[in-house]
């Protein structure tokens, strides 16, 4: 979500951690729900709507709500807690460790879970009953207006000591330039394209992929670390800026080191606010709770929509796990125009499809479902689903590209 980074990922991630490289990669969906009276306290109550009362009173009937079911159907528990926040959570946990929270963010009940793909194949029946359809008897919403669908993807078990792997990650990002303009979101306020960065910035990311190549860099964390402070903070050293850089539509702030000091001064003191922020949000996280955040990800609307979305992440990691050579930037990330609406469907296609191709056969994706559940309706999923010819969807397109 777009205010805080919860707490949450610090218990869903204690489970989920393996060796240097423990493949699959976990994948940590932020789930968001919401009504009316949660949007209309967004900005008129305490931490800017997360702690406004219809928040509190829609998380407390969705655990209201999973206690009941808990006491009994007896496959799952429900403990309270609090996060780092001081804000009460409720923790779903079944006898195969799979688990979820129910929490607060701005202007929804946030479900945060932790899984793999395998584990997520298993339960999708599970997410729908105990997660989507508790929301709605409580009178809470899924929906792509408001409320976001970043994942967390997990930093150890994903790339381990692979520069290669996680070099070309950040290369398949910023080339999918189509990823943040309309294809899986459109949010510059919570996820900006990267190929809206400063043309001095590419080039800097440019420069420092080709380090990489060198090997200038030991780990994956180094190379982040770098492209943190060089790249998405644009080399300002401040809270400030650390908070910012998240905003991207890839958040590595909770894996990269810090460019500077944002711990308290010798007499418990912060120089601002941000650096307050940055240190309690971002401070502390161990190892096997590092991951990296994909911020341009479609709000799920369903279980159905969580595994579709699974499916195709888990195989575009795959897929860059599986080249040999640094993945080479690509003009588009550095030309002044976006290719057309139509355009950019058709490359998100082969992009998905570059994805479905190296899943198990257990985990296929059906382009057409794909399509038709995960885009908004209108010219993309039209054009993605080859409905309409590119110059017709140009057409329908002008005057609408700077939204889906």
């Amino acid at each position: 979500m777009g205010f805080r980074l919860l707490a949450s990922w610090v218990f869903v991630l204690s489970f989920a951690s393996g060796s240097a490289w423990a493949w699959p990669p976990t994948l940590g969906f932020e789930l968001t729900f919401t009504n009316p009276a949660c949007y209309r306290a967004k900005y008129g109550d305490e931490d800017w709507g997360v702690a406004a009362k219809p928040n509190k009173q829609a998380r407390n009937a969705f655990g209201a709500r999973l206690e009941s079911m808990a006491a009994a159907r007896r496959d799952f528990t429900v403990t309270r807690g609090t996060d780092k926040y001081g804000y009460k959570t409720f923790i779903a946990t079944y006898r195969d460790r799979f688990r979820f929270e129910v929490t607060l963010d701005t202007y929804v009940v946030e479900v945060p879970m932790m899984s793999t793909l395998p584990q997520l194949e298993r339960h999708e029946t599970r997410i729908q009953k105990d997660i989507f359809d508790v929301a709605t008897s409580v009178g809470l919403e899924a929906t792509w207006i408001w409320g976001g669908g970043h994942v967390h993807v997990g930093a150890d078990s994903t790339f381990g000591d692979n520069v290669l792997f996680f070099r070309n990650w950040i290369a398949d990002q910023a080339n999918g330039v189509w990823l943040a303009t309309g294809a899986m979101e459109y949010d510059d306020a919570n996820a900006m394209s990267l190929w809206k960065l400063k043309p001095e910035l590419k080039t800097t990311l440019a420069r420092i992929l080709a380090d990489a190549d060198r090997g200038a860099f030991r780990t994956p964390r180094d190379l982040a670390s770098e492209v943190l402070a060089h790249v998405l903070m644009g080399g300002r050293k401040s809270g400030k800026a650390i908070m910012a850089a998240k905003y991207w539509q890839m958040n590595l702030n909770r894996f990269a080191r810090f460019p500077i000091d944002i711990e308290p001064d010798e007499d418990g003191e912060w120089r601002t606010w941000d650096d307050w922020e940055a240190y309690f949000t971002y401070g502390e996280v161990k190892k096997a709770q590092r991951t990296i955040q994909q911020r341009a990800v479609r709000t799920m609307l369903t279980a159905r929509d969580v595994l579709l979305e699974a499916r195709v992440l888990h195989g575009r990691l795959d897929y860059v796990r599986r080249m040999t050579k640094p993945l080479p930037l690509s003009p588009l990330f550095f030309a002044k125009r976006l290719p057309s609406v139509a355009e950019r469907a058709r490359m998100f296609r082969g992009w998905v499809e570059e994805a479905a191709s190296v899943l198990p056969k257990e985990s296929k994706v059906d382009i057409e479902e794909y399509g038709e559940r995960r885009l908004y309706p209108g010219p993309w999923r039209e054009a993605f689903l080859g409905r309409e010819t590119p110059a017709k969807c140009s057409r329908k397109m002008a005057g609408e590209a700077r939204r889906p």
